[in-house]
């Protein structure tokens, strides 16, 4: 680096050197020009003065190229850095906003799916059979509603009003979903615990499917005593 400093430097010297000797031939030279005007056709050293000016001139000419050539040329690397454009992210940025509870229903994601495509079958045959593998291959608990906001433990899938998946990393927490094998009617949805379970879209008549856009979470204690901690909610479809 100290090296290419100091050649550097010695060129520029050489650069100021010329540079002064072609301005001090440039005068001689017009002097000598004019010299000869005032002297043509009295002084017989004319024509070889002439002939010495013409091999200065040339001379000068050779000067002028080399002074061009010892210029410093500026590098590519001396340019002002240019930041590089980035561009724009084809992606619009995801904006993850926490749940009010606090509990990652990324989590429950894939036991919500299935469960949607299972109560959408339940027009189909054998669909007891289904739920019952459903709750089996998920061990899910069976609830009960029974009455003044009291929720119990069923025994058999026709008596179960809702059922309780047990969510990872939470202690005592469950993700509860309806039984899809019981229509919403206003019976279910005022009388059955589904109002205060759910916010749902219901209005009047049946609704034979449940989809569900979020579960409800209930915890239980040791005893059994299951207790609402946040309400879900669902898409009743009438068909």
């Amino acid at each position: 680096m100290e090296e290419a400093v100091l050649q550097n430097g010695l060129a520029i010297d050489q650069l100021h050197m010329l540079v002064i000797l072609s301005l001090i031939l440039n005068v001689f030279s017009f002097f000598s020009f004019a010299y000869i005007l005032m002297t043509r056709g009295k002084n017989d050293m004319t024509p070889k003065l002439q002939a010495d000016i013409k091999k200065l001139s040339n001379d000068l000419k050779l000067l002028e190229s080399k002074v061009k050539d010892l210029q410093p040329k500026r590098a590519v690397t001396e340019l002002p850095p240019v930041e590089a454009f980035g561009g724009f992210k084809a992606e619009e940025p995801t904006l993850e906003v926490p749940d009010e509870s606090g509990i990652d229903f990324s989590a429950m994601t894939p036991f919500i799916d299935e469960y949607n495509l299972l109560a959408a079958s339940m027009s189909v045959p054998k669909q007891r059979q289904a739920c019952e593998k459903f709750i089996k291959e998920h061990d899910l608990k069976m609830i009960r509603y029974g009455g003044m906001m009291n929720f119990l433990p069923a025994v058999d899938v026709e008596e179960s009003n809702y059922w309780a998946w047990k969510i990872p990393n939470q202690k005592s927490l469950y993700a509860i979903v309806p039984n899809p094998m019981i229509p919403c009617d206003r019976e279910v949805y005022e009388r059955g615990g589904m109002n205060t379970t759910f916010e749902a879209n219901y209005k009047d008549g049946v609704y034979a499917r449940y989809v569900v856009l979020r579960p409800a979470t209930f915890t239980v204690d040791s005893a059994n005593a299951w207790k609402i901690e946040n309400v879900g909610e669902l898409n009743l479809i009438r068909k």
